[in-house]
């Protein structure tokens, strides 16, 4: 298990099995990335091979996927890719780039408005955010992966010089600082002068304590979800109940 799938996809085992509650796990941002995207009239998942391609197909058809659902996609495709078959090959490859250039077309858009666009700093974030997504959908391309997480970290950076990053910027922009090991910046940009307070916060810096390996500091962390057990979310409770052995 990585440090992101224990992080991320430790609620895996608590997810709800119908196709609402699925939905519900989804819309409430605490389903992990490789979650079930079920279809409106059954229960099974997307990516259970045999592959249903025609539903496959319908998904991919809809432009603008959220994220979650662009990476359970890109899952299939990659395994896709290396069938024996090669129709079934080309789809894989066809359907990457389907994704890839979305970005790209949005990503470009955005970079041609420059400082005339109608919210310059809202272009910032949303090429940081862009860039950041992309670098995960490549994952498996590690000199494409660098490139996009440079592009993320360059805008965030210069968003955080114009102004204070709202928390889901924050919160992106520090596992990007994740991504390339730079544990210091992203614990002082998450910490500032205080201890942090939030479930999230706690979790993120924990994170941050466990990728460097610092499994005491993370579960000391971890401990004090104890303090919020009201107001956290099932993601929240789930890896809380994970690392304490409840």
């Amino acid at each position: 298990m990585t440090i992101r799938d224990f992080f991320l996809n430790v609620g895996t085992f608590i997810l709800p099995r119908t196709p609402a509650g699925a939905l519900k796990a989804f819309e409430g941002g605490f389903a992990p990335i490789e979650a079930f995207i079920y279809k409106s009239t059954s229960s099974k998942p997307i990516d259970e091979q045999p592959y249903d391609l025609d539903e496959i197909e319908r998904i991919l058809s809809r432009p603008n996927l959220d994220f979650k659902t662009n990476v359970v996609l890109m899952g299939i495709f990659e395994k896709l890719i290396h069938h024996e078959d090669q129709e079934l090959a080309l789809f894989g490859a066809e359907s990457i780039n389907v994704i890839e250039n979305r970005y790209n077309t949005k990503i470009s858009s955005l970079k041609k408005q420059g400082t005339e666009a109608a919210s310059p700093l809202q272009r910032l974030s949303d090429l940081g955010r862009l860039y950041f997504e992309l670098a995960l959908l490549n994952n498996k391309r590690q000199a494409i992966k660098e490139f996009y997480i440079d592009q993320s970290l360059h805008y965030f950076q210069e968003l955080l010089r114009l102004r204070t990053l709202t928390g889901s910027e924050r919160n992106t922009y520090i596992r990007a600082l994740m991504e390339v090991r730079d544990y210091k910046t992203a614990s002082e940009l998450l910490r500032g002068k205080k201890a942090p307070k939030t479930p999230e916060d706690i979790l993120l810096l924990a994170e941050i304590e466990y990728s460097q390996k610092k499994f005491d500091r993370a579960s000391e962390l971890i401990s004090h979800l104890i303090r919020h057990m009201d107001t956290l979310n099932e993601r929240e409770m789930a890896l809380y109940a994970y690392w304490m052995g409840a």
